[in-house]
């Protein structure tokens, strides 16, 4: 070849035969590893019964090992404490109840003034039974964002509705119903709870709204077994304030009867007392239980 020459133009660079398919391959094969990584660790962490399996997030620790990008750690561990929830609510143990407290305390010690995990977090904890931190989350909500009425207004209906203490109740239903911007509804809660007789109407309202804004189900069934249960009690009382005027009268004296809200039959029980055939069954196993406990008991030397 002449040394002055022009160069042949040069081919298009020559791929080898296969290549593409092999990256894929090995893509896919990572991604499928990864996952049931994923899966097995998920196993360890939820799968079993002692806590030593259990990680529990730490919001001061997150906090420090998030170099400034605390708020978007936050969010990522309020989106896993959202998606367990449902398993804890479905298959409920005290390990997941404290998972899920922990996290939520997670979640609020990184962006304290973030509204939802206080608002929905307060409902988790109560569902799962766990009304001691539920009223915390709640009450640190109340720190954060003191001019928010809905979590004096909660903290009051946690202490109506399961701590049966009407009197703390009354004292955060009043103090959300003073704070401006309060719904309306809430002034005649606040007197509800103060006069005895209006208590249940004020926790049926407050049901209905939470039913309302509800979408998960099983969350939302929890929800209604409590309403129900509030409604036979309130109609069972008037039922039976009505009997107490036509004393040994059959029901059907009564006139026209409301709807049993368990879908059955208003009966009279043994105790002479007017209640839904539903709740009598529920009553009779509890006596039942409670007489056998009873013979079991250990006789004393």
């Amino acid at each position: 070849m002449a040394p002055n020459a022009p160069l042949a133009p040069a081919g298009p660079a020559r791929r080898l035969p296969g290549l593409g398919l092999l990256v894929a391959l090995i893509v896919a094969l990572g991604a499928a590893g990864a996952h049931r990584a994923q899966r097995a660790a998920d196993a360890v962490r939820f799968g079993r019964d002692d806590p030593e399996s259990w990680v529990h997030p730490d919001g001061e620790a997150l906090r420090v090992a998030a170099l400034g990008q605390h708020v978007l750690v936050s969010d990522v561990v309020w989106v896993r404490a959202l998606l367990y929830f449902a398993e804890a609510l479905d298959h409920p143990s005290e390990l997941k109840r404290d998972w899920q407290r922990a996290s939520l305390d997670a979640v609020v010690t990184l962006d304290p003034r973030w509204r939802t995990p206080y608002f929905y977090g307060g409902s988790f904890l109560r569902l799962l039974g766990d009304i001691d931190a539920s009223d915390a989350l709640l009450e640190r909500g109340m720190r954060f964002l003191p001019a928010d009425p809905y979590f004096p207004f909660s903290v009051g209906m946690n202490a109506f509705l399961y701590r049966k203490d009407p009197e703390r109740a009354a004292r955060f239903v009043t103090l959300a119903a003073g704070l401006p911007g309060a719904p309306e509804w809430y002034r005649n809660a606040a007197a509800g709870i103060l006069d005895r007789s209006g208590q249940r109407r004020v926790a049926l309202r407050y049901l209905q709204e939470q039913v309302e804004a509800e979408t998960r189900p099983a969350a939302r069934e929890v929800l209604l077994r409590k309403q129900r249960q509030l409604l036979h009690d309130e109609l069972a009382d008037q039922l039976n304030r009505a009997r107490d005027t036509q004393p040994g009268a059959p029901l059907d004296a009564l006139g026209p009867l409301p709807p049993d809200p368990f879908g059955e039959t208003w009966i009279i029980a043994p105790d002479g007392l007017i209640r839904s055939a539903a709740v009598e069954r529920v009553e009779r196993a509890r006596a039942q239980g409670r007489e056998r406990d009873t013979v079991a008991l250990p006789v004393a030397p």
